[in-house]
């Protein structure tokens, strides 16, 4: 697997069959009423993005939660074109969810613990925190026997055992 941060909490990982974007947020302007902004500044890597992801016909988007540092529309509308489709937690509301199908992204969710698999061996888990206004997770993802875990903002901390329980097929 071959990992590429873009900063934030954005990772490209990328096997020979199948490639995973968590959490892009390349916007100039900012989030949370332009209140929040990338450190280092990352906007620069839009195209980059775009070019790596343009080499592959089975690129996958994970979005962790409807936070704007980790749910930008901007960066969504301008990768849509290379994205096959795009995996969300299932929460009990459906913001999120709602959201992602308005920017006219085919969606999959999952709900916790569950494993989704993008070919035979090569698969995507997550751990879900949905209480109160509290919703966020944590990806685990296999590809090509290595595992990436993607704890983001998730406050897993009660949970952590079972990432050392998993068994990787």
């Amino acid at each position: 697997m071959n990992i590429k941060f873009f900063g934030h909490n954005c990772f490209l990982l990328e096997g020979k069959k199948v490639s995973l974007l968590s959490d892009p947020w390349l916007s100039e302007r900012g989030a949370f009423f332009g209140s929040w902004f990338q450190w280092p500044i990352n906007h620069h890597c839009k195209k980059l993005l775009r070019d790596k992801l343009s080499k592959n016909e089975n690129n996958y988007l994970y979005i962790s939660h409807e936070h704007q540092d980790h749910f930008d529309k901007e960066t969504l509308s301008y990768i849509k074109p290379y994205i096959k489709s795009c995996i969300i937690p299932e929460y009990y509301d459906s913001f999120l969810y709602d959201e992602i199908i308005s920017l006219g992204y085919n969606v999959i969710v999952i709900p916790d613990k569950t494993k989704h698999y993008f070919n035979d061996k090569d698969y995507i888990e997550l751990m879900i925190v949905d209480t109160g206004v509290n919703h966020d997770s944590t990806a685990i993802v296999h590809i090509e026997d290595e595992t990436f875990v993607n704890q983001n903002d998730c406050k897993i901390f009660d949970r952590l055992v079972y990432l050392e329980n998993i068994r990787v097929d």
